[in-house]
């Protein structure tokens, strides 16, 4: 059962730790810092109500699941590399991250698409909301940049995560 913060409509930080963070995360022992990191990322996202998600860069999922909390019903489109090593996804990965996104938000229409967003030309779209925290290289993020500004609806969102590394 879902066990609520009632002042946020968000999971409590013990229920994200047991049933939201991927057994082979090496932040799995989520500190309260990233718990309150994600938290920011729902409110924030839960004042535009978006009926259109796209995040590039999903790895594990957590700000999706963030995301998709705060508008339940939107259509979400995930955009992440297939990479063995730090950042990126794996097969397996997207499985898990797709179906706990599936199984906690059955009205959403979840959409993962494995791509280097450095070769695409366009997200599609449009979007009411756009998370980037995909590739930190200074020409990576630029691309992303321009591809999200001209995704992103009139009045929508783009969110930045960290810029470069």
């Amino acid at each position: 059962m879902l066990e609520m913060d009632r002042q946020f409509d968000f999971p409590t930080i013990e229920w994200w730790r047991k049933n939201i963070v991927y057994p082979n995360d090496s932040k799995r022992f989520l500190k309260e810092h990233l718990y309150e990191y994600y938290l920011g990322k729902y409110m924030i996202c839960r004042m535009f109500g978006p009926g259109a998600i796209a995040e590039i860069g999903v790895r594990w999922g957590y700000s999706a699941f963030s995301f998709l909390r705060a508008a339940p019903q939107a259509a979400y489109t995930g955009f992440d590399m297939i990479s063995g090593g730090y950042g990126g996804a794996t097969i397996s990965t997207f499985g898990h991250v797709g179906q706990l996104l599936r199984d906690n938000f059955p009205q959403a229409k979840v959409t993962l698409r494995h791509a280097d967003t450095r070769q695409l030309q366009s997200l599609g779209g449009p979007y009411d909301f756009i998370h980037i925290d995909g590739n930190h290289s200074e020409g990576a993020c630029h691309h992303d940049i321009e591809m999200a500004t001209e995704a992103c609806r009139v009045g929508g969102m783009v969110l930045i995560d960290d810029y470069v590394s």
